[in-house]
């Protein structure tokens, strides 16, 4: 990812790029794939040991025909983190837009905001997930037995250790989210202004 950045930096290019766009960036630059055939998903070792499966891998449909259905999770706290993505990706949006001449002036801060972005789209992303494995771990703990004074003092502190966790995420979920809209107020003054309603809905 670095690399990459670099490589656009020195083409004066924006750099608040989705992270596998990025990454293509460096492949290219660096002539990796005229050696042999370079695939991300076998290289890259986050790319290898991804897990399958998530909720983040369905499609928009199919997400949200997954929420609409009467099992508890996904519900707010993913539905939230995927909203707050989508307002990163778009602040994002708007920094990789602005370029060329009439930005010059204000590249550093594009490509920082740009970055940062990009930084918070992908934490939110990840909490989609992790909300509702935190709620699930809450079911989970609930379902412990709780026939002995010891399995049900085991059960307990599982259940409170749950809650903190299914209460930490939404709360981290949140902290993102706002600051995404500070980084949509920063990008309102300074961005590219054919986008600023890009920026708003991003809000």
């Amino acid at each position: 990812v670095e690399a990459g950045r670099h490589y656009l930096r020195k083409q004066f290019k924006p750099t608040g790029l989705p992270e596998r766009e990025i990454i293509e960036w460096a492949i290219r630059s660096m002539g990796l794939r005229d050696l042999s055939d370079f695939r991300i998903e076998d290289k890259v070792v986050e790319y290898v040991l991804r897990e399958k499966g998530q909720l983040v891998d369905l499609t928009v449909r199919d997400f949200t025909d997954e929420v609409q259905t009467d099992s508890p999770a996904p519900g707010g706290g993913s539905v939230a983190a995927l909203g707050g993505a989508q307002g990163a990706g778009l602040v994002a949006m708007v920094t990789n837009l602005s370029w060329g001449k009439d930005f010059k002036d204000v590249y550093k801060k594009l490509c920082k905001y740009g970055e940062k972005a990009e930084e918070l789209k992908a934490a939110l992303i990840y909490n989609v997930d992790a909300d509702t494995q935190a709620f699930n771990g809450v079911m989970e703990a609930n379902k412990l037995p709780k026939g002995t004074k010891e399995e049900a003092t085991i059960r307990n502190k599982a259940i409170q250790e749950a809650y903190k966790e299914a209460i930490n995420m939404p709360l981290d979920t949140a902290e993102k989210c706002y600051g995404v809209l500070k980084l949509a107020d920063k990008m309102a003054d300074i961005g590219l202004e054919a986008s600023i309603s890009d920026v708003g809905v991003g809000a």
